[in-house]
């Protein structure tokens, strides 16, 4: 059965003192946007930016008004450049190649009282190709010599479909997520991510060590392979894990529904804590511990994921980073704080309403 997806989707904009930049991604393609202020200036546009609420440089989020005008300002060079958006059966390996053109907006010396004569794009002719979404795909010659992936299982990015989205039509904004094998197993791709290659590579490490512990037993991600691309020199796109089905009232712990359900933390603040003391006797730290790492099945049992370090310094402090001792912080922050706070807030609301 074909599955049509849509890719129309674009980042926050960041406004500076002297630029306003966006990337959008329509299709396979992506957009570099950078809008310069002092070339703007005196036009239309730059004057709708500062009667817009607040336009002090910061980050905007993609539903902000500064954000969706400089959307719809480049709608029409988009719609040009890459005119579909719905795109049948994708694959992993669709995203390793895709046109991404850098355009800067410019005022030309015409028309002065008319927004969109004067307002053009530069750097419309310049098109190079790159992986989507920030992937950093690398060599597996490459991959660091104590880490011994050889006998991992390979799946061919082509082989490997974007699953079925929740909703016809939602736009992708990530290639992260749930997938489907040749098998029509479904998965978890994890790609390598550029800026967070380290992340990628600690993670690999502490998967592939617990497989070769054979510890299936444990409630963690399972490392089920690599993604690869490339015929004659292989290419490492990412990984492979176990998808852990969830209930209708959530995912994880940051989920309302799941926050919702009475006598169930101390249950999975205990099967964590079993969980951490496993990895701690096998020398391996979790690192990154936050509500969104602890993830609820179907059965309703606690799963610990994301072994890529670093550290939110909200359960975490940074000089604990990485650490036994920031795990054990972490876990307390956790369960004994923050989730009983989260209890509160809910019954409270319910309360007024």
């Amino acid at each position: 059965m074909t599955q049509n997806f849509s890719i129309d989707w674009h980042t926050s904009a960041y406004l500076t003192s002297s630029t306003l930049t966006l990337v959008i991604f329509r299709g396979y393609t992506s957009f570099n946007i950078k809008a310069s202020l002092s070339e703007l200036k005196n036009t239309p546009l730059l004057a709708r930016f500062h009667a817009l609420p607040d336009p002090k440089p910061r980050r905007y989020s993609p539903e902000e008004s500064i954000t969706q005008v400089l959307y719809q300002l480049c709608l029409p060079t988009l719609e040009k450049f890459a005119p579909q958006m719905s795109l049948p059966n994708l694959n992993i390996e669709a995203f390793l190649r895709c046109p991404v053109y850098h355009l800067e907006l410019v005022c030309s010396a015409h028309g002065r009282n008319d927004e969109n004569n004067r307002i053009g794009f530069q750097g419309e002719d310049d098109c190079s190709y790159a992986p989507a979404f920030a992937m950093a795909p690398m060599w597996a010659a490459d991959l660091p010599e104590d880490l011994d992936c050889s006998l991992l299982p390979r799946f061919h990015a082509r082989h490997v479909r974007v699953a079925p989205m929740l909703a016809e039509g939602q736009s992708l904004s990530s290639s992260q997520g749930k997938v489907l094998t040749a098998d029509g197993i479904q998965m978890y791709f994890k790609p390598r991510i550029d800026m967070r290659e380290p992340e990628f590579l600690r993670e690999l490490r502490i998967l592939t060590k617990l497989r070769q512990l054979g510890l299936n037993r444990l409630r963690v991600s399972r490392l089920q392979g690599l993604v690869v691309s490339g015929d004659s020199k292989e290419i490492v796109v990412g990984m492979l894990l176990n998808l852990i089905p969830s209930p209708a009232m959530g995912t994880h712990l940051k989920s309302p529904g799941i926050q919702a359900m009475v006598g169930m933390p101390e249950k999975w603040e205990r099967q964590v804590t079993e969980t951490v003391e496993e990895l701690h006797e096998h020398d391996l730290v979790w690192g990154d511990v936050n509500p969104m790492n602890v993830v609820i099945d179907e059965a309703l049992d606690a799963w610990v994921i994301d072994f890529g370090g670093m550290n939110n310094v909200e359960f975490v402090d940074d000089a604990k980073r990485e650490t036994v001792e920031g795990d054990w912080q972490g876990i307390r922050r956790l369960f004994r704080e923050w989730l009983p706070s989260q209890v509160n807030k809910s019954s409270e609301s319910v309360h007024r309403s």
